[in-house]
């Protein structure tokens, strides 16, 4: 949904899903929303799974990740990103995975930040210059990626604070 729109979204992922490979990988709710026709609060839901898109090319030392947590990411240079791989493989191959240290101490970051969001939403403040939607992605995104919840199931990690 580079543009905001869905029925871009479906035909991107269509190109995409042929040239990478990867629909075996997708979540079970993954699967369901691009198989089926999304409602469009669905859709909205999931187009903020860009952000754990952005962490795990993060991760994968593909991508700089802004960790103050100000702004969305950036949607169309991660696609440009992705692009240039003509296949799963090639992307893997390029990846310098980020040290466990990074890794965790970015998770710890993403954790502290859900907090402040938190506090924040049951004290009834408001947050300038934090967007809690990115701090809750990233949060989930490294969440899986440290295994925090004991799965490795995509649908079942939980943001506990």
């Amino acid at each position: 949904m580079e543009d905001g729109s869905y029925a871009f979204g479906v035909q991107e992922f269509s190109r995409l899903k042929d040239q990478f490979a990867f629909v075996d990988a997708l979540s079970e709710r993954e699967k369901a929303f691009v198989m089926e026709a999304a409602e469009e609060q669905e859709a909205i839901q999931f187009s903020w799974r860009y952000e754990c898109a952005a962490v795990l090319l993060w991760a994968l030392g593909l991508y700089g990740l802004d960790a103050t947590y100000e702004s969305v990411c950036n949607v169309s240079e991660m696609s440009k990103i992705i692009r240039s791989y003509s296949s799963l493989d090639e992307l893997c191959k390029a990846a310098k995975l980020r040290s466990k240290r990074e890794i965790l101490n970015m998770h710890t970051r993403a954790l502290y930040y859900d907090w402040t969001c938190v506090e924040a939403r049951i004290k009834h403040i408001e947050l300038e210059n934090l967007e809690s939607g990115v701090v809750q992605e990233h949060h989930y995104a490294l969440n899986w990626l440290c295994n925090a919840n004991h799965t490795r199931d995509w649908d079942q990690i939980s943001c506990n604070t």
